[in-house]
């Protein structure tokens, strides 16, 4: 599920952001697993211990290679986030369906974390 800058962009909100921001269910989650999928994307680590810092952080850093644009994917664990993916919503985006965030999910990440 997208959330952060692109969720509130697919919804309709102007906004700058140079990120993609994303979470996964991680109760069977294999992050090589992946990080090779995503290879054929040409989605890489930026960081040279991706996987050794996404299991400590529960987060994978990642680029883009072609465009530079990086990528932050978390690990979904908690009902909150279990929740959260099963009432994302899809949205047509720029041709694309992709599942986004509520509005109100994102609204919440951000009070408690601040701003992206």
């Amino acid at each position: 599920m997208v959330i952060g800058g692109i969720a509130v962009i697919a919804h309709g909100v102007a906004r700058q952001t140079l990120d993609v921001d994303a979470t996964i269910l991680a109760n069977t989650l294999d992050p090589a697993q992946i990080l090779e999928v995503l290879a054929g994307w040409s989605i890489r680590p930026r960081i040279p211990d991706a996987l050794e810092f996404a299991e400590s952080s529960q987060v994978l850093l990642l680029v883009h290679e072609k465009t530079r644009v990086t990528l932050e994917i978390s690990f979904a664990f908690s009902p909150f986030e279990q929740d959260a993916l099963a009432r994302a919503e899809e949205i047509d985006f720029g041709g694309m369906q992709i599942r986004v965030a509520i509005p109100e999910f994102d609204r919440l990440l951000h009070e408690v974390l601040g701003p992206s």
